[in-house]
């Protein structure tokens, strides 16, 4: 499994040890960048706060982090509060790891939910088995995306009205993609 850490980003004397294929889509140097810092962590090993020299670190499962997108949006958000020392991504297990002083729990969740995610944080060693799955989708807006999406192509194949097709096309996009849009007016 890939894992990226923090390492030094001026000499990048460095093997990522990444398959090619995995590394596709990443321009030049990105993976060396900040908002790439991923660590792979144990299911096993996220469990209750842990108390350290820096602070508390607390494992927060996040089911709507999935990509580098979310990880950017959280960083923006908690990276400059108050009490924040530290912040661990596993993109993977979508799970956010952190750093912060006792009392800073609860800003830390209510700036998260700011963002429309919902965190969960274990309780206790066996909480992590205990954690919500994430919610069963509807499938229906994905066929009327597919749908109408199929229609805006035949009508613009057709030679119909190029406002037909773009009404079609706008019923896809509002039926499955207004997440993708509102994260990215963030």
């Amino acid at each position: 499994m890939p894992v990226h850490t923090k390492h030094d980003e001026q000499g990048h004397d460095h093997d990522h040890a990444m398959p090619q294929p995995l590394a596709q889509g990443h321009a030049g140097d990105v993976c060396c960048g900040s908002s790439a810092v991923v660590s792979a962590q144990p299911k096993e090993q996220l469990g209750k706060p842990a108390v350290g020299v820096k602070g508390v670190q607390t494992p927060i499962r996040i089911l709507q982090m999935d990509c580098p997108t979310e990880e950017g949006l959280l960083r923006k958000k908690l990276g400059g509060m108050a009490g924040v020392t530290g912040l661990e991504f596993n993109l993977m297990q979508r799970v956010l790891t952190v750093t912060h002083a006792p009392q800073q729990i609860e800003p830390i969740l209510a700036a998260v939910r700011s963002l429309g995610f919902t965190p969960e944080i274990a309780k206790d060693d066996t909480a992590q088995d205990q954690l919500t799955p994430e919610p069963a989708k509807p499938w229906w807006p994905l066929a009327l995306a597919g749908a109408a999406a199929i229609a805006s192509e035949a009508v613009t194949w057709a030679a119909l009205p190029n406002w037909l097709a773009a009404v079609l096309a706008l019923v896809a996009v509002a039926a499955c993609g207004l997440t993708t849009y509102k994260k990215g007016w963030i």
